[in-house]
């Protein structure tokens, strides 16, 4: 049963490009959705006089406002069913360049914008059951060379066989076959989607003005379902079908894609691929009976010959732009697409394989009996002349012609292979005597590293003896500088008891500074002695050191490093002879040719022996070098190290120094302070005084005249009142009496108590301050003293405290003063931390 290969249109939105230039719409679509009813597209355009609003009518009508999804349920989901059903089916993308093509079929891999090929795997996998096998390939064909997207991807094979076609060029349905193409087994959608997204970076995409991500190639995405089904005689058969999603490359002007030189040759082989497919569907459509199909013209053709014509069922979409600009292309495409319309395949099901099989077996041979009968017939000449006929010889010819210039393409690379064997071999010869060279100026570099190794195993040793010297004058000089150290500490402990002792004598706080500054002196001077001593022995047990290691010459470390080159050249030559050897044994030369293999295996055992000797010796050299280095830099460490503390401890007695002055100055301005605000304590008590003498002065007065107020009026009241009522009078009289009486007293009572408080008040206040002004002055750190130089201190936490006179130094002061000093024997010199007072 024959069946029409299914076309549709689908006309995408004018692109950024299109619009700015102000180019028209020019093609009309029924409706901007979807259109099955009425699938017609109407070109207008007033500049084509035979073809002013020519209408095309196809299968399906598909605008602007159609989406991914849409496309997919009414084009490749009814195929996907026959797919699944054993039949094979063919969906292929055609139009002009940024027509839309590779959107269609593949878009993005998920989401709304997913195309028709990550769609069909996503279902196959959801729909599929266990007794299934799924495999996918991918071939690439560009400037009409076949690649293999997948096998490039996985390199499995480093000799990359070329891919070939299989097949013929009759109408028997049998199509093409790709010798050498690598299927790739897929168990679920997931592996799927990362093989076509790496399938996907390997195509050859180029930019041109009509299209910034242009396909430069064809690709053919293959599916194959393979399925254990029941045959009519009850046994198992494995049943394969097929699917191929063609995104074909985009016909495009030359002269409007801005395309030179590389993309000028891009473009002409498909654009001579495309029309040779234009060629194909044009004979095709005409439906006459015999007739020649040209699918040996080009690669593309012979690769899409079951698909167009043969017995697979097959989907066209053709992608159009709506502008002017395009209105050639669109014309263009939808010719073509009206004329596949035409088209009849004979899709078949491989569910009953063996039927089909025989059958197709029977048609084969009548067509061969047939053919050889008219040959045979057409040979009995009255001459005894070979005659046969015009189709046989036509095809004859043109099958020696292509025979012809295979023969010619073979010899050509033949020949350019000899030429590479031959350049190779000569480089061969050259990297052996480079190679008999190098080795020989090893060995001689070898001699001479041993020669300065040994020289610097001397200097080594030399090295370790002045180590030793060091470590020996180091120990002498901790050890003088400890004894140092702790007589400078007995000092200043002493100096602490003598201060504290004449503080505690001290009744006149005026006389503390003169004090502290007398004994803060002589330890200036001793501290000054001590640490002149301490630098002597350090710069005379030293000068031995650096005279010696000023000597030492570190010239031949500088060398060695230099000759350690010899092994990085030696490293990337035995690199790129490996890689060399690799590629002529592999590619151009046998496998079974012992000359190279024995010179690739001593070849090979030699390096390998020569560099694991170098690379051990460089890194005993290297280890020792190191040593080396690590040794001076603890060297230049101490020097350092002693240098820093000479000047720390300079800075610390100038600091002590200046520290001193400001204390001095903050006491005379703290006692000052104190002064004042006494006066001004003693003026507000006064003050005070004054008006609370006042307000119980005016509270009694008033207290008076209230009393005499009331009595008067009980008076008055008495005298004016009838003398029968006198009882009455005078009873209320007394209890008025007692009232006020009682709220006199309470009143009097309040006021005695609040004014005894206020007396007690100001005593501890008068006490308070005589004591303040016996007390002497806290001494008290300035607030400019620098933080790190030594931690401010406040007067609670000061290690001496003045109290009731007397000068007291805590325990914990003592302690803390200890172990905050620089002089301590288990500090290190540059870290100085001396407490000030």
């Amino acid at each position: 049963m024959s069946d029409k290969i299914q076309v549709s249109a689908r006309v995408r939105r004018r692109t950024q490009a299109e619009v700015t230039a102000q180019s028209p719409i020019v093609v009309t679509v029924p409706d901007d959705f979807c259109s099955t009813e009425e699938p017609y597209v109407s070109v207008n355009n007033t500049s084509l006089n035979d073809n002013t609003g020519k209408v095309f009518t196809l299968d399906q009508v598909y605008g602007a406002n159609a989406d991914q999804e849409l496309i997919y349920r009414n084009i490749a989901r009814p195929l996907l069913q026959d797919f699944m059903a054993g039949m094979n089916v063919t969906i292929l993308a055609y139009g002009s360049t940024g027509s839309g093509k590779t959107y269609t079929m593949l878009g993005e891999l998920v989401g709304e914008h997913a195309g028709i090929v990550p769609r069909v795997l996503q279902e196959i996998f959801q729909v599929a059951k266990d007794d299934i096998c799924v495999k996918l390939s991918c071939v690439e064909l560009y400037k009409e060379e076949l690649h293999d997207l997948i096998n490039d991807e996985l390199e499995l094979n480093a000799k990359k066989p070329k891919l070939r076609l299989l097949g013929d060029s009759s109408r028997d349905g049998r199509g093409t076959m790709i010798q050498n193409l690598f299927e790739l087994d897929v168990s679920d959608a997931r592996s799927g989607f990362e093989m076509l997204q790496k399938c996907l970076g390997k195509r050859k995409m180029g930019s041109t003005k009509l299209n910034s991500r242009s396909s430069r190639s064809h690709t053919i995405f293959t599916i194959t379902l393979l399925k254990t089904v029941m045959s009519p005689s009850g046994q198992e058969v494995v049943r394969s079908s097929k699917m191929n999603l063609v995104d074909l490359a985009g016909s495009e002007d030359i002269i409007k894609s801005g395309a030179t030189d590389t993309g000028a040759k891009e473009a002409g082989s498909i654009n001579q691929s495309l029309l040779t497919l234009g060629k194909v569907i044009s004979a095709l459509s005409e439906g006459r009976e015999p007739r020649h199909i040209p699918y040996r013209e080009s690669k593309l053709t012979r690769l899409l010959q079951g698909s167009i014509g043969g017995k697979t069922k097959t989907a066209l979409i053709a992608t159009i732009s709506p502008a002017k600009s395009n209105v050639m292309e669109t014309m263009s495409t939808l010719n073509y697409a009206s004329k596949a319309k035409n088209i009849k395949n004979i899709p078949q099901s491989t569910a009953d394989s063996e039927l089909v099989l025989k059958r197709t077996k029977i048609r084969d041979m009548s067509a061969e009996i047939s053919r050889l009968n008219r040959d045979l017939l057409a040979t009995k000449g009255k001459d005894n002349s070979i005659k046969i006929s015009v189709q046989n010889y036509e095809d004859f010819e043109r099958r020696i012609a292509e025979l012809r210039t295979e023969l010619k393409e073979k010899d050509t690379q033949i020949s350019g292979l000899n030429a590479k064997v031959l350049a190779r071999d000569s480089e061969i010869e050259e990297l052996k005597s480079l190679n008999d060279n190098i080795l020989n100026e090893s060995s001689q570099s070898r001699s001479d590293l041993a020669a300065k190794i040994a020289e610097l195993q001397k200097t080594t040793r030399d090295f370790m003896v002045l180590k030793d010297k060091y470590s020996s004058q180091k120990e002498r000089v901790s050890t003088v500088t400890g004894t140092g150290v702790s007589s400078i500490i007995r000092d200043v402990n002493e100096m602490i008891a003598n201060l504290k002792d004449m503080m505690q004598v001290s009744s006149n706080v005026k006389e503390i500074p003169t004090v502290v500054q007398t004994h803060l002196g002589l330890f200036k001077k001793t501290l000054e002695s001590r640490l002149k001593e301490v630098s002597t022995k350090v710069e005379k047990e030293t000068s031995t050191f650096e005279s010696a290691l000023a000597k030492m010459d570190f010239s031949l470390l500088h060398k060695v490093t230099q000759e350690m080159n010899v092994s990085l050249q030696i490293e990337e030559i035995r690199s790129k002879n490996e890689s060399f050897a690799e590629y002529i044994d592999k590619t151009h030369l046998s496998e079974e040719s012992s000359l190279y293999k024995n010179f690739d295996r001593c070849y090979k055992a030699r390096m390998a022996e020569n560099y694991k000797a170098l690379k051990e010796t460089y890194m005993q050299q290297m280890s020792r070098m190191l040593d080396g280095f690590v040794q001076s830099s603890a060297e230049a460490n101490n020097e350092a190290m002693k240098e820093g503390t000479l000047d720390l401890m300079k800075s610390e007695r100038m600091q002590l120094s200046k520290e001193h002055k400001a204390h001095v100055q903050q006491s005379s301005q703290s006692l000052e302070t104190i002064q004042t605000r006494t006066n001004n304590a003693t003026s507000s008590l006064n003050s005070f005084k004054d008006v609370a003498t006042k307000e119980v002065q005016g509270a009694f007065s008033r207290m008076q005249q209230e009393t005499k107020h009331v009595v008067d009026n009980v008076l008055g009241d008495i005298t004016n009142m009838s003398k029968g009522h006198a009882d009455a009078i005078e009873k209320a009289t007394t209890q008025k009496t007692q009232a006020v009486s009682g709220t006199i007293d309470k009143n009097y009572s309040d006021l005695s108590r609040d004014l005894s408080h206020t007396e007690k008040n100001l005593k501890v206040f008068y006490s308070s301050l005589a004591d303040l002004q016996r007390s002497p002055t806290q001494w008290k750190r300035p607030a400019s003293t620098p933080a790190s130089r030594s931690p401010s201190r406040s007067p609670v936490r000061s290690p001496m405290r003045i109290l009731n006179g007397q000068t007291m130094i805590p325990d914990a002061a003592k302690r803390r003063r200890t172990d905050l000093s620089p002089l301590r024997s288990d500090q290190s010199l540059h870290k100085s931390r001396i407490p000030q007072l």
